[in-house]
């Protein structure tokens, strides 16, 4: 994962595109957001994983943006995702399970603990 993150940075960097604007990136992104939907409703895959994949391009540049290192960002992805899986319970079998509510998200067990990127910052 790292080497893609650097590799969005390193073209934000030969495209010029080095200072945050929040204006431009928010509407990147709404607008990627948007045609996702839109290729959702229509069963694009094809057009569901581009857009999808340029809304993690754009985030990743936004943060490279506002000051966070491939390091930072590569360690953030990680954490979060360590903290994702802290959700789980587990049945005696130590099988993995997920408790969702009516909208399908998954439960936060009692002990969960939100992930802390304080280091990271």
């Amino acid at each position: 994962m790292k080497n893609q993150i650097e590799n969005i940075i390193n073209w934000n960097k030969i495209a010029g595109n080095n200072d945050f604007n929040k204006h431009l990136e928010a509407s990147m992104l709404s607008e990627e957001f948007a045609e996702t939907i839109i290729a959702i409703k229509n069963k694009d895959k094809i057009e569901v994983l581009d857009w999808v994949i340029d809304m993690f391009v754009i985030g990743t540049g936004m943060l490279h943006k506002l000051w966070f290192t491939s390091e930072q960002i590569s360690k953030a992805m990680d954490l979060i995702m360590d903290n994702n899986y802290s959700k789980f319970q587990y049945d005696e079998k130590w099988s993995h399970i997920c408790i969702k509510d009516e909208n399908w998200k998954i439960l936060k067990p009692e002990w969960f603990t939100p992930v802390d990127l304080k280091d990271l910052v």
